[in-house]
């Protein structure tokens, strides 16, 4: 239970910093120079990218595989381009084909 309350948390969380981080970003796209608008998107690009990369390891197979699909169904569609490839499909491949290993790995111990 308490991991279905930590989940609930974190989308509570994430739902409102969606709502909030777009608002901001608008506010600041009509109101500031050019420059500061670029810097807020990139400090909001590297912090989204790292707390995405943070959060993967807590992540379950089949939410990784419906993350996958979701990313690559958005990916052909034409709503994350070629950049966004790499933290939305690449890197959660590769966390999944980890896991993988380490499960193929666990379970080669258990029958040895």
């Amino acid at each position: 239970m308490d991991k279905f309350i930590a989940g609930f948390v974190r989308v509570l969380v994430e739902a409102i910093g969606g709502i909030i981080t777009p608002t901001l970003l608008n506010a600041f796209t009509d109101q500031a120079p050019l420059w500061v608008t670029l810097l807020f998107g990139l400090v909001l690009l590297v912090g989204g990218n790292i707390a995405l990369a943070a959060a993967m390891p807590s992540w379950g197979i089949l939410f990784t595989l419906g993350w996958i699909l979701g990313a690559w169904l958005l990916v052909t569609s034409g709503v994350i381009g070629v950049g966004g490839v790499l933290m939305w499909v690449v890197l959660p491949t590769i966390v999944l084909a980890a896991r993988g290993v380490a499960w193929a790995n666990r379970l080669s111990g258990t029958l040895s």
